[in-house]
């Protein structure tokens, strides 16, 4: 009986990380390069099922954004000449000559939808397309694949009632294979009190508001240590230009306020739209209370004030991979905080990650917690304020974080890791 190749497919969207570990390498062996990538990264997922399924599976794994490592890789294969395509293109080149069974997508917009939709079209033996999907993506993407794992409770229940019929529901996991890279350090001898690892702003979504004035409040009164990858785009970069302005505007005095509200009024009374005027009026009389007031002025009282480094000194840089776990693994009490996305649930691998690793997790008291953890086995929180106050208790109780952090971490190794997920897997997705 041949064996089903399952192919996993990845995307950093961090050039430097890829750029790091080439530059650091002692040779310009790709295959090298390529495995140190992943034994160090915390794209686990096809490393770690290739060593959980039976022989009856070939697991590999491509970066599709690894341009120089899959040109490389196709040099062994072809003598066709791939300088001059993008990533994508060679990535798919590489995937035509492994010409899997099944590919799984760690996300689904990995390749872009033209390139998705002809994709079995390119590669002869490919059966089934499977995906990975924790946030909302275009209608359009998810008929494409064969079967979906959505991550997010919200999202699910939203796709069930759009009679998506492909659709399954999973939480994400914690590879538990790193506790052979890590020794879980005793809760007494981690050297970090509490810290919070992640990013102010994604790349791929911005649901992030929360987040951001969450760790703006948690720097200023230093109650933890911030690891921060922050991704300013356009949108957010304009933000804190019009912050700037608005504080400029500020000091203007009250009669040149008035003229740049009565300017704006009747701007708005040429609107057309009934919900376009209606908006607009509402941000006049927001924007009238910050000119006079100096109260929020953007949407749902969310004012961004640009860079988080650039105002705060100590927050470190961002971290990643096993270098991310081990500074978990070196903390007592670990935050996590939720995208604005998921409202008033919770989903995130960070909280796997977070327990698997015995730290003591702080996160949301989503709805949906206690299908996941005991109020013994982690500790929640309904606001900022709520947030503050319990971190500031705890690290005053920490014998009471310790027995909880144990109890969470034996939750995590018994019910949500990698091994488990790789059963439903085997048993759910990967039958034709």
């Amino acid at each position: 009986m041949n064996k089903i190749k399952i192919l996993f497919l990845h995307k950093w969207n961090q050039e430097r990380l890829i750029d790091k570990f080439i530059l650091n390498s002692n040779n310009n062996d790709y295959q090298k390069i390529e495995q140190n990538i992943f034994d160090n990264s915390f794209y686990q997922g096809g490393i770690t099922l290739s060593k959980k399924i039976n022989l009856n599976y070939f697991v590999d794994n491509v970066i599709v954004d690894a341009k120089d490592l899959n040109q490389n890789w196709l040099k062994n294969f072809s003598s066709k000449n791939f300088e001059n395509l993008n990533y994508e293109d060679i990535a798919i080149e590489r995937i035509k000559i492994i010409n899997p069974d099944i590919i799984y997508f760690q996300d689904p917009r990995i390749l872009s939808y033209d390139s998705l939709k002809n994709i079995k079209e390119k590669v002869g033996n490919l059966k089934y397309l499977v995906s990975s999907c924790g946030f909302p993506v275009d209608d359009k993407y998810y008929p494409l694949f064969d079967k979906i794992i959505i991550r997010s409770p919200l999202l699910f229940k939203k796709l069930i009632k759009r009679d998506f019929n492909n659709i399954y529901f999973h939480y994400h996991c914690f590879d538990e294979t790193v506790l052979n890279k890590i020794l879980i350090k005793p809760f007494k001898s981690r050297e970090i009190i509490s810290s919070f690892i992640g990013n102010s702003f994604g790349k791929n979504h911005n649901n992030h508001k929360k987040r951001y004035l969450y760790l703006d409040e948690i720097c200023k009164k230093k109650i933890a240590e911030v690891f921060l990858n922050e991704d300013l785009k356009f949108t957010y970069r304009n933000k804190n230009y019009l912050y700037k302005i608005l504080n400029l505007l500020a000091l203007l005095p009250a009669f040149f306020k008035n003229l740049i509200i009565i300017f704006l009024k009747i701007i708005t009374n040429f609107t057309f739209n009934s919900e376009n005027k209606i908006i607009r009026k509402n941000n006049i009389i927001k924007l009238k209370k910050y000119l006079f007031h100096k109260t929020d002025f953007t949407t749902e009282n969310f004012l961004f004030k640009g860079s988080l480094k650039s105002r705060y000194s100590d927050i470190k840089n961002e971290l990643y991979g096993l270098d991310m776990l081990n500074a978990i693994n070196d903390t007592k009490l670990s935050i996590n905080i939720h995208t604005d996305y998921e409202i008033n649930s919770v989903a995130n691998m960070r909280m796997f990650e977070i327990t698997g690793m015995g730290s003591c997790l702080f996160v949301e008291n989503g709805e949906n917690i206690r299908e996941l953890f005991n109020e013994d086995e982690v500790i929640t929180y309904n606001s900022y304020e709520e947030l503050e106050d319990k971190i500031i208790f705890f690290k005053k109780n920490l014998e009471k974080a310790e027995k909880i952090a144990f109890n969470g971490n034996q939750k995590t190794l018994k019910y949500f890791t990698f091994e488990n997920y790789s059963k439903f897997l085997i048993n759910n997705i990967f039958k034709f």
